[in-house]
């Protein structure tokens, strides 16, 4: 899991969780098909390692569908993500 704030993000056997945990509800779900290893919140992105390769996504739920999938881009910038300790678990 990734805290922000009181927002919790779970990388799950099937996609992405965005949880509120202040008041206890989901806020969204990303099935993405794949097996996600971690997630991370950088530079106003979500990031999520899955076995087919980083995705991301602007955190920016107003404005973004964070539950579709399809609004996700895949990462050909390894440097961004690698740099951060939850991915190079």
């Amino acid at each position: 899991a990734f805290f922000v704030n009181d927002t919790a993000f779970l990388a799950t056997g099937f996609g992405v969780v965005k949880l509120d945990m202040r008041r206890g509800e989901f806020i969204s779900t990303t099935f993405t098909r794949l097996k996600t290893y971690s997630v991370v919140v950088f530079d106003g992105k979500i990031w999520a390692a899955t076995e087919g390769g980083v995705f991301s996504v602007n955190n920016a739920p107003r404005t973004v569908n964070l539950a579709d999938f399809g609004n996700w881009e895949k990462s050909t910038n390894w440097t961004v993500w690698s740099r951060h300790e939850s991915f190079t678990n």
